[in-house]
C-alpha cells in the first residue's frame, strides 16, 4: 500500500517510540512523506519521552505469520517544491536516536537529475541537523535527489550496515556529506553512487570511515576550510575497496593555502552561491594590458575546483610536473570541460561596468565558436541574455562578478560587492559552450590569465602527486 502526501504537509513517521530519549524508526510500510523531524520550537534539545504505536496492518502489513513485513519501502514525491527545508526526512534537535528496519528508503531522483544546478541543490534524502548520539544502520537508500545522507552541527553519529547506490551519471549524488560535526563512524557499507561515497567537509572533528565498498564517483573526498571555520582533525580512513571510481583515487586531500593577488585575497575554500558544497582553490592571477609601455592589472581572477576535479584529471595528468602542466593546452581544456563543477571569481582592480565586460566577452566566445564552426542560435540566445544579465551593473574596485559552472551545462552568474559571496545566483544561464568559454577565455590556450595558469598548474601538480 502505498500512503502519498501530494500536498507536501509534514508527516512525523514514527513506527513505534520509546520511554527515555530511543526512538526506533522500522521502515515497513511504502510510505510517501515529506520530512520527520521534532517538534521542538525552542532550540533546545529534547528526548523522545512519549510512547506512539502505529498499527502497521492498516498500511499494508499482514499478521498472519507468513508475510515478510519488514523490508517495505519509502517512496518520494518527484517534485522539489514540496520540500521547503531542501530535505525529503529532515531530523533536527533530536538526541538518542535509531533508524533502522532493513527496507528501502527510494527518493526516486531520477527524473530529476537533468535540474540539477548550483543555484537549486536537490533534496537530501535523510538530513540530521544539530542531533547527538544517532544510529543509522541496516538500510538501502537508493536514487536520492541530491546527497542521500546529511549530517550537519551533530555530534556521536553511527552509520553502518548502509547499501547506498544511485547511477554514475547522477549529479550530486553523495552517499555521506558531513559537516561541522564530531565522533562521526561510517563503517561496512556499500556505497556506489554519481558522486561523492563519502565527501568530509569544513570543520569535522575525530571522523571514521572504515570497510566501505565504495564505487563509481569520486571516491571519498576530504575537503578543505573556509578561512572562518575551525579545522579539520583526526580524520581517519582505513580498510576500503575503491572500485569503478573515475580514476582510481581513494582520497582527494584538497587542503590548500589562500593566495593574495595584487592585494586580493582568494580564500583556501569556498561555497559558491547556491551550491551545496565547498570548492578548494585550485589557482589565481591577474588579468591585464600593457599599455603605453606598463603593464597595467585590471582584475584578480580565481578559479575554484569542486574536490572531484582531482580524481577526474589524476586518469590523465597525475605525477606530471609544473612545467609539462603549464605548457600543455590539453591540460586546461581537460580543466574546462571536466566533469566536475567549477567556480570563478573576478575581482576588480580597476573600475569596470558589466556592459563592458559582457561585450568583450561575448565578443571574444563568438569569434572562437565560428573559428571551430560551433556557433548557432542556442549560443546566439545564450550570449544576448549574458549581456541583459550585466549591462546594468557597475563594479568598483573590490566588486566581483561570479560564475558557477555545471558540468551539465547551467552558468550561475551572482554578484558581490566586497569579498562575500551570496548565498543564491542572480541568474542561471543554460547553455554548455557558452558556460565553458568563460573559463576557456581565462585559461585555455590564448586564455587572458597567464598567471592563472601558472598558478593552477603549480598547486594541481602537487595534488595529483
Amino acid at each position: 500500500m502505498d500512503m502519498a502526501n501530494p500536498g507536501g504537509s509534514r508527516v512525523v513517521f514514527m513506527m513505534m517510540m520509546r520511554a527515555y530519549g530511543c526512538l526506533i524508526l522500522a521502515i515497513a510500510c511504502m510510505l510517501t512523506i515529506n520530512g520527520v523531524e521534532s517538534n521542538d520550537l525552542s532550540g533546545a534539545h529534547h528526548g523522545l519521552a512519549a510512547e506512539t504505536i502505529f498499527d502497521v496492518t492498516k498500511f499494508g502489513a499482514k499478521a498472519d505469520g507468513l508475510t515478510d513485513n519488514a523490508h517495505g519501502n519509502l517512496l518520494a514525491v518527484s517534485e522539489p517544491s514540496v520540500y521547503p527545508q531542501n530535505a525529503w526526512i529532515s531530523v533536527k534537535r533530536v538526541d538518542n536516536l535509531i533508524i533502522t528496519g532493513g527496507g528501502t528508503i527510494n527518493a526516486r531522483g531520477h527524473s530529476l537529475w537533468k535540474f540539477a544546478n548550483a543555484t537549486a541543490p536537490l533534496p537530501v534524502s535523510l538530513d540530521f541537523q544539530t542531533v547527538k548520539f544517532v544510529k543509522v544502520f541496516n538500510l538501502n537508500f537508493v536514487d536520492s535527489m541530491g546527497f542521500h545522507i546529511r549530517v550537519t552541527k551533530s555530534k556521536g553519529v553511527a552509520l553502518w550496515g548502509l547499501k547506498i547506490t544511485a547511477p554514475g551519471n547522477s549529479p550530486n549524488t553523495d552517499g555521506v556529506h558531513l559537516s561541522n560535526s564530531t565522533n562521526v563512524r561510517i563503517t561496512n557499507s556499500i556505497i556506489e553512487t554519481g558522486n561523492n561515497c563519502v565527501s568530509i567537509g569544513d570543520g569535522n572533528h575525530k571522523v571514521l570511515v572504515a570497510k566501505i565498498t565504495c564505487g563509481l564517483g569520486h571516491g571519498i573526498s576530504v575537503l578543505g576550510k573556509r578561512p572562518e571555520e575551525t579545522s579539520l582533525k583526526g580524520i581517519t580512513i582505513i580498510d576500503c575497496l575503491i572500485k569503478d571510481t573515475t580514476s582510481g583515487t581513494t582520497i582527494v586531500k584538497s587542503i590548500v593555502p589562500h593566495l593574495i593577488v595584487d592585494s586580493v585575497v582568494f580564500p583556501p575554500a569556498v561555497k559558491p552561491p547556491g551550491s551545496a558544497k565547498t570548492f578548494f582553490l585550485g589557482g589565481a592571477g591577474v588579468r591585464g594590458l600593457e599599455i603605453e609601455g606598463k603593464f597595467i592589472n585590471f582584475t584578480a581572477i580565481g578559479v575554484y575546483l569542486e574536490d572531484g576535479a582531482v580524481s577526474s584529471l589524476a586518469v590523465k595528468w597525475k605525477g606530471k610536473s609544473v612545467e609539462e602542466l603549464t605548457d600543455s593546452v590539453d591540460f586546461f581544456k581537460d580543466i574546462v570541460t571536466g566533469p566536475f563543477e567549477k567556480f570563478i571569481r573576478v575581482t576588480m582592480i580597476l573600475p569596470l561596468t558589466g556592459q563592458q565586460y559582457s561585450e568583450k566577452v561575448v565578443e571574444n566566445c563568438i569569434a572562437y565558436w565560428k573559428a571551430v564552426g560551433t556557433y548557432t542560435d542556442a549560443e546566439s540566445e545564450a550570449t544576448k541574455k549574458f549581456i541583459e544579465v550585466l549591462k546594468n551593473e557597475t563594479f568598483p574596485p573590490g566588486a566581483s562578478i561570479l560564475f558557477t559552472q555545471s558540468p551539465l551545462g547551467s552558468l550561475t552568474i551572482s554578484f558581490s560587492k566586497d569579498s562575500s559571496l551570496p548565498e543564491q545566483g542572480n541568474a542561471v544561464i543554460q547553455n554548455k559552450q557558452l558556460s565553458e568559454a568563460i573559463l576557456q577565455s581565462i585559461i585555455g590556450e590564448h586564455g587572458v590569465s597567464p598567471a592563472a595558469k601558472k598558478s593552477l598548474a603549480t598547486r594541481l601538480s602537487d595534488l595529483l602527486k
